[in-house]
């Protein structure tokens, strides 16, 4: 698997190029919300020090969107939206990432194996 800065970078872009809002380092609306919805949907697979690093924040912003996530979901109107569509590309890049690592390891199992193989063959 690339490292998590990689595939976090990945599902920031993606996320930014469905939603079409820019990725530009601002406090304003909608951007801000944007960032926490990301923030919230990688939470549960990566830390908050490689989730800031990649928003360009503190990672106190990220324990501020931790913090207001229910709130941000009842009440912040699209913030739902975007925490979805983030959550979903969170799941796919990973498992696609995940699933990746796993092929290039059979890869290095099956080259093994047909060394061992040829050598046994030519005994």
């Amino acid at each position: 698997m690339k490292n998590n800065s990689e595939v976090i970078e990945k599902i920031v872009k993606n996320v930014h190029c469905i939603v079409g809002i820019p990725m530009i380092n601002t406090r304003r609306h909608p951007h801000s919300q944007l960032r926490a919805a990301i923030a919230m949907a990688l939470t549960p697979r990566f830390n908050s020090i490689e989730i800031s690093k990649s928003l360009q924040r503190d990672r106190t912003a990220v324990s501020y969107y931790k913090r207001t996530h229910d709130a941000n979901l009842a009440y912040w109107k699209n913030y739902k939206q975007f925490y979805d569509i983030a959550e979903e590309q969170v799941a796919y890049v990973y498992d696609v990432e995940a699933d990746k690592s796993d092929l290039e390891l059979i890869d290095r199992k099956i080259d093994l194996l047909l060394a061992q193989r040829k050598k046994l063959i030519e005994g």
